[in-house]
């Protein structure tokens, strides 16, 4: 794990040089946005059919550096966390709920799988649910419509570690690519940013956690996010056990739960698969 000393010597040798890239970025920021409302003011003009598409692809591009603009004042500014208590089990059946509205996993089926009623962090509920929609939207990208993402939910009580995966079966990561994969501009997409998981690195690591990715033709893709996990008093275990998780995703009609695995079968449980289906 990465280590709180670290991170601090980390932050420290970044924010000089974040906040210098941040401020040009701004700058950036400000005439492309009036170019993008001037391209956008143009397009309710009468023209030629070829000046049309030539205005449409000048729009398109515009529209591209302000999402790199934004992306990388992200990547620019180290992450500032508002930590609290989380269930990372109901945290992360909260992100499905979202995700299942999203266009990108329209015709996908998302899955989730825990095998831990007990997934305490500390952590930043707004941050850790951007990180995780956007490996899902990752996920359902890589893979053809009626194919299926799989989420799992594991607590290593011998690494004190949370970890949340997210598999898909999709044309693998290339493996010359694989290990620069987090690294700013490195993307396998035709009109990516290279910033996606940059960012979600960041954010990881700021939570003193680890971000890895591995993908096979063999095995698929699976992206792994390791937090450290948070030791509550008896007490708060005892009411988290009554009263269930604080956090849970209202039921859609095409969720349903299944038990663990056999050893749990005779065990009351709060936790179980889930399926979400576009």
């Amino acid at each position: 794990m990465i280590s709180h000393h670290t991170v601090q010597h980390q932050s420290a040798c970044l924010s000089e040089l974040g906040e210098r890239a941040a401020a040009l970025l701004h700058e950036f920021k400000s005439p492309l946005t009036v170019i993008l409302m001037s391209l956008t003011s143009l397009a309710s003009e009468t023209m030629s059919e070829q000046n049309r598409v030539r205005l449409e692809l000048a729009l398109k591009e515009a529209i591209r550096l302000k999402r790199l603009a934004n992306k990388s004042l992200m990547y620019a500014k180290y992450p500032t966390l508002k930590q609290q208590q989380l269930d990372l089990n109901g945290l992360f059946r909260q992100t499905l709920q979202l995700a299942h509205i999203l266009p990108l996993t329209a015709n996908r089926r998302l899955r989730f799988q825990s095998f831990s009623s007990k997934a305490w962090i500390l952590g930043d509920r707004d941050q850790l649910k951007q990180v995780f929609i956007n490996l899902i939207e990752n996920a359902c990208e890589a893979v053809s419509a009626g194919e299926e993402i799989l989420c799992r939910l594991n607590v290593s009580a011998a690494n004190r570690q949370v970890c949340i995966s997210i598999h898909n079966w999709g044309e693998p990561v290339p493996s010359q690519i694989l290990p620069q994969l987090t690294k700013p501009f490195v993307t396998t997409k035709s009109g990516g940013t290279g910033l996606g998981l940059t960012v979600a690195k960041q954010i990881i690591e700021a939570h003193s956690g680890e971000l890895e990715i591995q993908s096979s033709r063999e095995s698929g893709t699976t992206v792994m996010v390791r937090l450290p996990a948070l030791s509550l008093p008896t007490k708060q275990i005892a009411q988290y056990l009554k009263q269930g998780p604080p956090i849970e995703a209202v039921p859609l009609s095409s969720i349903y739960r299944v038990e663990n695995d056999d050893t749990d079968r005779t065990k009351s449980q709060l936790t179980g698969s889930s399926v979400v289906g576009n």
